[in-house]
């Protein structure tokens, strides 16, 4: 709650700046697109210079968080993006001054216009991850008992599997507010793109040989270090998923949740999943001659509900109703035939199904035979069978289809017997061969909630069905995709535009490199990133 308090109030100011910054950015594009202008905007080159610098300077009082950031991190040797928009602030003010000063026109009007909306951009994202932030935290304050879907990589070896279960969200905030790609990327990159702009700066002005233009070539080159597509890369795309997820009360933890779940391999499934207690009821009890209806319905009760399956509740109300208690169950097993062993007042206790029963050598004439169906044998003689019905839903179909069409490998951890490979494919309709059932053994180990709190959460979902988890992981890996490409866009602008600009100032082609030029084909770069960003977390 004071996560999402602090990330809302933040949106207000960053609102009105940045609507402010792109309002001053508006006439400053036009001017340097070389759009019709009049008076002494267009006779004078000293005056359109100096009007440039004065709406550059202006957007950069509106977003001095950027500039002071991005200067403090290139004092600290740390840089990053925001060094980079700092870096090509300063050369353009520069250059401004320069042109205004000699009233030259030969390069054309300075790359302010390119510096002022990389600043806007920078509270552009800035706007959209607080927005982000805000939708996810409120989502994690306002339910309090979310389910916890976790990244573990000790489930499967050397690789991510992801999982829901009944866990602490602690660290889910530290986690969101972890950095994007880009910022990690260009943080690294950060003291190269400097280096190899001054070299290529000094190299351009030696061979064009018109060292009075050394400014305008510096700030020509710089410009596309901080590339506009880099700065909305995770910011947009995570603010649309964020507010999407909102609405079904689920959330993801920023960059390093979207990481997790995009990059995992297996995908784990449990019988709580696929039947709620609201989806099991029981439909018929028979206690068998000699057997004592309160203690069949107790000792049954009390091995299920040790076993942690999706029959507990339904069990527990069974009890329940008949006022009965739950036993104290010892030397818990679960057999790999698919039953329970289990030691209840000093007496040995079996709980499966009809093929567990006979394999354990207790006589089941066949007319008691039934499937879905749970057996009780007391010191090897079988005293009771409760039959149990389990109903789907769609939601629940539509869930498992979406995560079996996924990348990543659904594995069913069913503690309960009766949920088999047969089972689902009867209940959803599918084909039985494409379901991954692990051994019993594994299955519990996997669903330990032991081994879970060392998982790393990854997002919350609100509700214990599959469909909530499985909207998650779908939007999840769109997320990761969607930022995973921009990143890329982002870095091959870069490229390009550092590369392109060296060459045009190499030659003097100044009419090429020209500061609308150059917004032009940086804006270029963002316009892919903002369509997939939207398409892609539909």
């Amino acid at each position: 709650e004071t996560a999402a308090k602090y990330y809302g109030g933040q949106v207000k100011s960053l609102r009105f700046r940045c609507r402010a910054a792109m309002i001053v950015c508006i006439p400053l594009i036009y001017i340097s697109l070389g759009l019709p202008v009049f008076g002494v905007l267009k006779s004078s080159p000293s005056v359109a210079a100096l009007v440039c610098l004065m709406m550059q300077l202006t957007v950069m009082l509106i977003g001095l968080d950027v500039i002071t950031n991005g200067f403090f991190n290139l004092v600290r040797r740390t840089p990053g993006l925001e060094s980079l928009v700092f870096l090509n602030c300063v050369f353009s003010a520069l250059d401004a001054v320069v042109l205004a000063i000699t009233g030259s026109d030969a390069v054309g009007l300075p790359f302010c216009a390119v510096s002022a909306f990389s600043v806007a951009c920078c509270l552009w994202s800035a706007l959209n991850t607080c927005r982000g932030f805000k939708s996810t935290f409120r989502t994690l304050a306002v339910d309090k008992d979310p389910y916890t879907v976790s990244a573990d990589s000790e489930v499967v070896k050397d690789s991510i599997t992801v999982l829901k279960s009944k866990r602490d969200t602690a660290g889910f905030i530290h986690r969101s507010e972890e950095a994007g790609p880009a910022d990690t990327i260009y943080a690294a990159l950060a003291p190269y793109l400097i280096a190899a702009s001054v070299i290529l700066g000094l190299l351009a002005t030696i061979l064009s040989g018109n060292y009075a233009n050394i400014l305008h070539v510096f700030a020509a080159v710089t410009a596309p270090c901080a590339p506009f597509a880099a700065l909305a890369a995770f910011a947009i795309p995570f603010r649309t998923a964020a507010r999407k997820l909102a609405r079904t009360g689920s959330a993801i933890a920023g960059w390093s949740g979207a990481s997790d779940i995009g990059r995992s391999k297996h995908l784990i499934v449990t019988d709580k999943d696929l039947f709620t207690a609201r989806n099991i009821s029981i439909e018929d009890i028979r206690i068998l001659d000699g057997a004592f209806p309160d203690k069949v319905i107790s000792y049954t009760g009390s091995v299920i509900v040790a076993s942690g399956s999706c029959l507990a509740p339904v069990f527990t109300e069974l009890v329940r109703k008949n006022n009965c208690i739950l036993r104290k169950v010892e030397e818990f097993k679960c057999h790999e035939a698919g039953g329970l062993t289990a030691m209840i007042d000093g007496s040995e206790v079996l709980v499966g199904s009809s093929s567990f029963i006979k394999l354990m050598g207790i006589h089941l004439p066949q007319k008691l035979s039934s499937k879905n169906s749970v057996f009780l044998a007391i010191n090897s003689k079988l005293v009771g069978i409760i039959t149990v019905t389990y109903k789907p839903i769609v939601p629940v179909q539509r869930g498992l289809a979406a995560l079996l069409q996924s990348k990543a490998e659904v594995i069913f951890a069913a503690r309960d017997f009766n949920v088999t490979p047969l089972l689902i494919a009867q209940k959803f309709k599918l084909p039985s061969d494409s379901l991954n059932f692990p051994t019993f053994a594994e299955r519990f180990r996997i669903t330990d909630s032991q081994n879970l709190e060392e998982s790393l959460p990854v997002a919350v979902v609100k509700r214990k069905s599959l469909f909530p988890f499985a909207n998650v992981v779908t939007r999840a890996r769109k997320l990761y995709s969607t930022i995973c490409l921009s990143t890329v866009f982002s870095m091959i602008s870069t490229l390009a535009g550092v590369i392109l600009m060296f060459f045009l100032c190499c030659t003097g082609s100044f009419a090429s490199a020209s500061a609308g030029n150059l917004l032009l084909f940086m804006l270029l770069w963002l316009v892919p990133v903002v369509i997939v960003s939207v398409y892609m977390t539909k």
